[in-house]
């Protein structure tokens, strides 16, 4: 399979969460509308009251986004092979992310590049608060003030 197929399947496993939390709301709503014997409330409640769409927009994008872009690291790197692994890895990106972060060698090497990147973001700040080189723009060698 190609990456765009892995992606593919994949935000379709993703989406597949987000429509699950919507069918729940769903159903919530319409018990909800419903007396004990089946019959329609005078006074039931509206849609918006138990679906939120702005919300489930944001996160039916969201979790499709993390389900296309793990199964297609996955199924690139050659970890799965098939689109059923990669619907069902889709589904559980977050919790597969999660569980990836918790890897000591993952995490260390998150945390080194992250500790490199301060490293010499320091370096940079600590000369750049040492004031400007004494002749640098005359050719006076780049020494500072108190090297002269």
């Amino acid at each position: 399979m190609a990456g765009w197929q892995f992606a593919m399947y994949g935000a379709c496993g993703g989406a597949v969460v987000e429509v699950l939390s919507l069918l729940h709301w769903v159903s919530q709503w319409q018990e909800a509308r419903r007396t004990p014997v089946g019959r329609l409330k005078k006074n039931a409640p509206t849609w918006s009251t138990y679906v939120d769409w702005k919300v489930h927009t944001a996160l039916i994008i969201l979790r499709g986004g993390l389900g296309a872009g793990t199964a297609t690291l996955f199924g690139i790197t050659g970890q799965i092979s098939g689109a059923y692994v990669a619907v069902a890895l889709g589904f559980a990106a977050p919790s597969v992310l999660s569980q990836l972060g918790g890897i000591p060698q993952i995490a260390a090497a998150l945390n080194r590049d992250s500790i490199t990147d301060s490293a010499s973001s320091e370096s940079v700040t600590a000369a750049l608060s040492e004031g400007p080189v004494e002749g640098a723009d005359k050719g006076g060698g780049g020494k500072t003030a108190d090297e002269h």
